[in-house]
């Protein structure tokens, strides 16, 4: 569209609006790779997320129950399915082994055994997406009776 007074004529023509606008097509075009790779990544952080505090609640659940005095009773390895409504399942996997006192530098470690002193116990909890291998979160703990 050209503005023409009697000297010149100012503005635009519809080539080259079009072409404006073919450019702009191209550019937004080249970009939506970028927004999939955004979308899937934020995704991604909220699976993470999620598993993270998955394992931290269990290890709480656990450290509280064993605080309370009720020992190590129900600290059994156990395999979970939690369902919290969204598109994923998750499953929650709960090893216990026995831990070993050092006396002579005064350390605890996991022997990588079951319940091999009852005053010493190590749980590790493992959240992955139950359809899939990969870890989301893994916690680990000794406890101490």
């Amino acid at each position: 569209m050209k503005i023409c007074n009697l000297q010149n004529c100012s503005g635009y023509s519809l080539i080259e609006l079009v072409f404006v606008i073919v450019i702009l097509a191209i550019v937004a075009v080249g970009l939506l790779p970028l927004f999939n790779i955004a979308i899937t990544s934020a995704q991604e952080v909220s699976e993470i997320h999620q598993g993270q505090l998955l394992a931290q609640e269990g290890m709480s659940q656990i450290a509280n129950q064993v605080q309370r005095g009720s020992g190590f009773v129900g600290v059994v390895d156990e395999t979970l399915q939690i369902d919290l409504g969204g598109p994923l399942v998750f499953e929650k996997i709960v090893e216990v082994q026995g831990g070993l006192f050092n006396s002579n530098n005064s350390s605890l470690s996991c022997s990588g055994s079951p319940y091999n002193d009852e005053r010493y116990k190590c749980v590790f909890i493992t959240i992955k997406i139950a359809s899939q291998e990969t870890i989301l979160a893994k916690r680990w703990t000794m406890l101490v009776r």
